[in-house]
């Protein structure tokens, strides 16, 4: 994968994306994102994009206290199923950046990772949610919204689409014509 393409996928989720759930297997971790960026006719409403980490995989987890901690994830539980919801921040969500891992390592007291050394991946995402830092990889990266897999051209089609439906969203605003509501167009507001 491209590291533009990376960098793609990082602003999609992270301009107003939530995270919103976490998926343990011992062979894959699959990470859903909300509110994201791409857009599909067939399914409007559907902003969600999975993230699933397989082959080789880590997963490493930084807090401060140990309720950020079991909001996340049960410690002795490596198939889990949980759901959230902590909102991103652009300059806190970072693929393939090991200099803003290491600021999570010295961010935080404490660490919990599901398997007790630090392979090197072929994917690095970390992120910081304020109060917990998480670094996940794997050899194998693979994305899917609700409905289909996608792959790095799905993905540019559907941002791309998202971007025109954005515009016209704001250009239609106060008319005849207007959309309804959308609260992602109404968090990033267009100035003309």
């Amino acid at each position: 994968m491209k590291q533009e393409s990376l960098k793609l996928i990082e602003e999609v989720i992270s301009t107003c994306g939530r995270w919103v759930c976490l998926e343990l297997s011992p062979e894959s971790l699959y990470f859903e994102f909300a509110d994201v960026q791409l857009y599909n006719e067939a399914y409007p409403y559907s902003n969600n994009l999975t993230l699933r980490f397989g082959e080789n995989i880590f997963f490493k987890i930084y807090y401060n206290t140990k309720e950020s901690l079991d909001s996340i994830i049960e410690k002795d539980n490596f198939n889990s199923y949980k759901e959230f919801s902590f909102n991103l921040k652009p300059d806190m969500f970072k693929f393939q950046d090991i200099k803003f891992s290491d600021i999570l390592e010295n961010k935080y007291e404490n660490s919990f990772s599901l398997n007790t050394n630090n392979p090197v991946c072929d994917f690095i995402l970390a992120f910081d949610l304020e109060d917990v830092g998480v670094i996940v990889g794997g050899d194998l990266l693979n994305f899917f919204n609700d409905f289909e897999s996608l792959n790095e051209s799905d993905i540019r089609k559907l941002s791309n689409k998202w971007c025109v439906y954005y515009l016209d969203y704001w250009f239609k605003k106060n008319n005849d014509k207007e959309y309804n509501y959308d609260y992602l167009c109404e968090g990033i507001p267009l100035k003309f």
